[in-house]
């Protein structure tokens, strides 16, 4: 009893270890299945994960083949230095700079290929680049391999590498030679501007649409160029001229047409100056920015015409004055014998019809005689208008037969000197130098008081110098130019006219000399 009891208990604990074995069994075997399932589902996940990573690591490595092309291949060089400026790595465009290729030019020192006048200028930036991790910009001089003259000049950037900033530094390194030769060349050529502008004689400036002054490339004589700058440039013209300068610059600027104007102005040390100005328009686009005015001092000019007008203008009032000098001379030498000739033939009229013959005869003899004082009158009238002998004999005949008459009227002694008598001149000399012995002859004769006159005429291969000196009362000069003497003026005008200048020599009781040289070329005998 005891026995079967014992193995119904083993049986019952049998089934029960059964029954607990199937559940763990049961229970592990839904595990397992569970874990399979999570290890199914994560090796999806990795899966697609390695799908990504590997797109993405293709995606990586086309970036990196760009971006390294375009390291290589960019138009800058790109260097990546140590602290000590050492090359660690560059592309394409930083070996060609240096002129060698990457694997010699790794390890090297950059200060190697820098010119020894910039090697400090370099050694300084880089040195502020490593201390401040700043940005530091320079200009070098590279040295060439090659056999060019011109330097290698670039534009050098240092900065801290962000991916090493305290072991590398990253230096962008930009070729500027053509930019730097072009400045060169360039501050040349504003050299060479500035010395054609500052040895013109003519004044060049430019203004804004305010009218003042921007630049000028110098200024007359008691300016100064820095108080003249930014000035209204219509201030240094004479009032009266004002209104039209600013109308003629306006309308430059808006029409951008060319102008041009003629005024008085402050010239040097605030002389007025006469000056013919030119404003032509400088454009920014379809704009007139400024204009540029070239301003030439046209004082000599302007005094030359007015001198000419004044010149004009006494040369019709002495016309006026020769033709009543001739009308009053044939007047007075001619209408006297004309009229006595008129009462002759009348009175020899009335004796022919009475027989007288005798009377006939008296009046004839008469009649010769006042025709033959006419000719000589009418000789000597023409002979003060144009000698005869200064177009077949030559100056010197001229004046010596003029003197010669001239002492006969008026009892005062001429001597003429001229050791070169036979000499021709060009008519117009001749006959303005004889004008001008007649003129002095007649002032000598009307103002002088004199007793004799030297005239003295020399000539040679270069210079005519003609002289005429009296023994008279003279005159004080500075009170004859205050008030006026016409012969002296007349005389002056007429050595002007053939490109001389009269020097007059007087004094009160000394007498006068007047003196006139003249450069000419000597003429065929």
């Amino acid at each position: 009893m005891t026995r079967s009891n014992d193995l119904e208990v083993l049986r019952r604990a049998a089934e029960g270890h059964l029954k607990h074995r199937c559940a763990l069994a049961e229970a592990e075997a839904a595990d397992v299945s569970r874990l399979l399932h999570e290890l199914r589902v994560h090796q999806s996940e990795l899966e697609m994960q390695n799908s990504e990573l590997l797109e993405t690591r293709g995606q990586l490595e086309a970036a990196l083949a760009g971006y390294t092309e375009l390291y290589d291949f960019a138009p800058v060089g790109y260097f990546t230095l140590d602290r000590r400026g050492v090359i660690q790595q560059l592309n394409l465009a930083a070996a060609h700079l240096l002129e060698d290729n990457r694997s010699a030019l790794t390890g090297r020192a950059f200060s190697d290929f820098v010119e020894p006048d910039h090697q400090a200028a370099f050694a300084d930036a880089l040195h502020r680049a490593v201390i401040g991790a700043n940005h530091e910009h320079c200009e070098l001089a590279l040295v060439r391999k090659s056999s060019a003259e011109t330097p290698l000049f670039v534009h050098i950037e240092l900065a801290p590498n962000p991916n090493q900033p305290d072991a590398t530094l990253r230096a962008v390194v930009v070729d500027i030679t053509q930019a730097r030769l072009a400045q060169e060349a360039l501050l040349k050529h504003q050299e060479t501007f500035r010395a054609i502008m500052s040895a013109s004689p003519d004044l060049v400036y430019y203004v804004d649409r305010r009218f003042a002054i921007q630049y000028i490339n110098r200024v007359p004589a008691g300016l100064d160029i820095a108080a003249v700058m930014g000035t209204d440039a219509t201030a240094y013209v004479a009032p009266e001229y004002q209104s039209m300068v600013r109308q003629t610059l306006h309308d430059v600027f808006e029409t951008g047409r060319t102008g041009r104007f003629e005024v008085l102005a402050r010239g040097e040390h605030d002389r007025p100056t006469w000056y013919e100005t030119i404003v032509a328009p400088v454009f920014n686009g379809t704009d007139v920015l400024y204009a540029t005015l070239l301003s030439r001092d046209i004082t000599e000019r302007v005094e030359a015409a007015q001198r000419h007008k004044a010149l004009s203008q006494r040369l019709v009032g002495a016309q006026e004055a020769a033709r009543r000098h001739l009308a009053g001379e044939l007047h007075d030498r001619t209408s006297a014998n004309l009229a006595a000739l008129g009462i002759n033939f009348e009175v020899a009229e009335m004796a022919l019809k009475s027989g007288d013959w005798q009377e006939v005869g008296a009046r004839m003899h008469d009649n010769r005689a006042l025709v033959q004082d006419t000719e000589a009158s009418i000789r000597e009238i023409c002979a003060e208008l144009r000698p005869p002998a200064l177009d077949y004999a030559g100056l010197a005949p001229a004046i010596e037969a003029y003197a010669s008459q001239f002492s006969r009227r008026t009892g005062i002694a001429v001597r003429l000197e001229c050791s070169q008598t036979a000499i021709k001149l060009p008519a117009h000399l001749e006959s303005t130098l004889f004008r001008i012995v007649q003129e002095a002859l007649n002032n000598v004769a009307k103002h002088a008081a004199a007793k004799a006159v030297n005239v003295t005429l020399q000539l040679d291969r270069e210079t005519v110098r003609l002289s005429v000196s009296d023994d008279g009362i003279g005159f004080d000069p500075v009170r004859q130019s205050e008030t006026g003497g016409q012969g002296i003026i007349t005389m002056r005008e007429m050595a002007e006219f053939i490109g001389a200048g009269l020097e007059l020599l007087t004094r009160p009781g000394n007498g006068v000399r007047i003196s006139v040289a003249i450069p000419c070329a000597e003429q065929t005998t």
